[in-house]
């Protein structure tokens, strides 16, 4: 089992909200969500699951999956 302590992490300071803000902007998400997108796009992750963003479009090099959306 892996511990917290083992996975990666985005430290949230002035740099992330502002990259955030900026994420928000091109792709008309919320000033919430856009942070979310910073921080997957920084720790280099594939896949963002969430059901608030669009199916399979890409936030940067994140690709969105609703996993209650069958393929």
């Amino acid at each position: 089992m892996r511990k917290y302590e083992d996975l990666k992490s985005v430290a949230i300071d002035y740099t992330p909200v502002l990259e955030g803000i900026e994420e928000s902007l091109p792709y008309k998400v919320s000033y919430w969500d856009g942070p979310i997108v910073a921080a997957a796009n920084a720790l280099g992750c594939k896949n963002l699951y969430s059901e608030d963003f669009n199916h399979g479009q890409f936030y940067g090099s994140v690709q969105a999956i609703n996993t209650f959306i069958a393929d």
